[in-house]
């Protein structure tokens, strides 16, 4: 268990002797662990270069499924402490993570997040990962009132939203994505990008 762990710590130190810090074995048993499981798994899981180590795909792989084995322990372990007060309900803590989907897919499947909560994502991000609608949201176009494109009183179409520079949500989200099909549909080029906003999707 000690030197699988060591894998995600080589993996999040980037070298033997800082992980050797993490998980309390000496350097030389560390390589001599990691050179064990590398035979065992029949191919090199780190590559090592002068500036540190970086991970195989092989790696990648093991170290994802450690980490999400280590944390399932974690979280039995908790489950079965005995709780005082008898009856009643279990304390609960809570982590908030914010960021974008990109960011957070992997630690989702690592198991250091339990759920994300964001738009669905078509395609779906693989095999590993199940999505459930909670809620159909509506897209809004928000303007300052006094906007040269509401002076007359009436609605702008499409066309003239288009002339204006936006603030828009980053490439590849689902809300760009949408706005993009929008204009394809309509015939109609893309408008100035003044800004992108990885909070506006």
């Amino acid at each position: 268990m000690r030197h699988l762990r060591a894998i995600v710590a080589i993996g999040d130190r980037g070298t033997l002797s800082a992980a050797a810090q993490d998980v309390a074995p000496s350097q030389p048993a560390l390589t001599q662990g990691l050179s064990k499981l590398e035979r065992m798994a029949g191919t090199a899981l780190f590559e090592r270069q002068p500036e540190g180590m970086t991970p195989t795909a092989a790696g990648l792989i093991i170290a994802r499924r450690v980490q999400a084995a280590m944390t399932m322990l974690a979280d039995a372990s908790d489950a079965a402490r005995p709780r005082s007060g008898g009856r009643g309900f279990h304390r609960a803590d809570i982590l908030l993570t914010m960021g974008a989907h990109s960011e957070l897919i992997e630690p989702l499947r690592d198991g250091e997040l339990d759920f994300l909560v964001g738009a669905l994502r078509n395609p779906p991000p693989g095999p590993d990962v199940v999505q459930e609608a909670l809620l159909v949201d509506e897209v809004a176009i928000v303007a300052r009132r006094e906007h040269p494109l509401f002076c007359n009183g009436k609605r702008p179409d499409l066309a003239a939203l288009i002339g204006c520079s936006w603030l828009a949500p980053p490439s590849g989200t689902p809300l760009r994505r949408l706005w993009e099909r929008l204009c394809a549909e309509a015939e109609l080029p893309l408008p100035d990008i003044w800004m992108e906003c990885a909070r506006s999707r």
